[in-house]
C-alpha cells in the first residue's frame, strides 16, 4: 500500500481468478466495503463439475469471512454417506458402470468423523457468484505479467489482450505465472 496516495482514493484489490477462493475473498472484501476487479481467464464462472470436500476448520473460516460465504456451500453440500468420501476416477472410462457407485472406478476411500461436506465445485461457485456484483467482474482476462509501479507502489497488471489494470494489492488465487516480481 501507498501511504503517500490521498486518504480520499480508494483501496483497490486485482484479484486474478475467479475460483472458489477467488469467489469467497470477493465477497469478504465486498463485506467490509473494499473495492475489488476479480479478472477471470475463462468466458464465465463453474466450468468444472468435479467434486470438492471441505474440513469443518474450513467451514469456519467461510462464515468468518462472511456468513453468506458458508450458506453458498450449505445450499449444494452434503455429509458423506457412512462417513466414508470416496475418491473415483473420474477421466477414464470405466465401462458402462457409473463412477459414482461403481467399485472399478474406486481409487481410495477415507473414512472422517462429522463435520465434512462435500459438493461439486460448479455447483458452489454458481451460489457464491450470486452475491458478487457483475461490474466487479471482467472475463477472459489473461494475465500475462504483474509488477509494482516503483513510483506509486501499486501493482501492474498486464493482460493478453493488451489491457493493463492498477491496483493496491493483486492477488494471484487460480492463475500461474512464470515470473512474477
Amino acid at each position: 500500500l501507498n501511504m503517500t496516495r490521498s486518504a480520499n482514493s480508494p483501496f483497490e484489490v486485482a484479484i486474478v481468478g475467479g475460483g472458489i477462493t477467488g469467489l469467497a475473498l470477493a465477497v469478504g472484501l465486498l463485506k467490509r466495503n473494499v473495492s475489488f476487479t476479480i479478472y477471470e481467464r475463462a468466458e464465465n464462472f463453474g466450468e468444472l463439475g468435479v467434486g470438492i470436500t471441505f474440513t469443518p476448520n474450513a467451514q469456519r473460516a467461510m462464515e468468518a469471512l462472511d456468513p453468506c460465504v458458508l450458506q453458498s456451500f450449505t445450499n449444494v453440500a452434503s455429509a458423506p454417506s457412512g462417513g466414508t468420501i470416496n475418491f473415483v476416477d473420474g477421466v477414464r472410462e470405466q465401462g458402462s458402470e457409473d463412477p459414482r457407485t461403481s467399485t472399478a472406478a474406486l481409487l481410495f476411500q477415507l473414512h472422517v468423523k462429522g463435520g465434512y461436506k462435500a459438493c461439486r465445485r460448479c455447483d458452489f461457485v454458481d451460489q457464491i457468484v450470486q452475491h458478487i456484483p457483475k461490474d466487479c467482474v471482467q472475463y477472459r482476462k489473461w494475465l500475462d505479467s504483474i509488477e509494482t509501479d516503483h513510483e506509486s507502489g501499486r501493482a501492474v497488471l498486464k493482460f493478453r489482450d493488451g489491457e493493463i489494470a492498477h491496483a493496491d494489492v493483486g492477488e494471484l488465487m487460480d492463475q500461474a505465472l512464470p515470473v512474477v516480481e
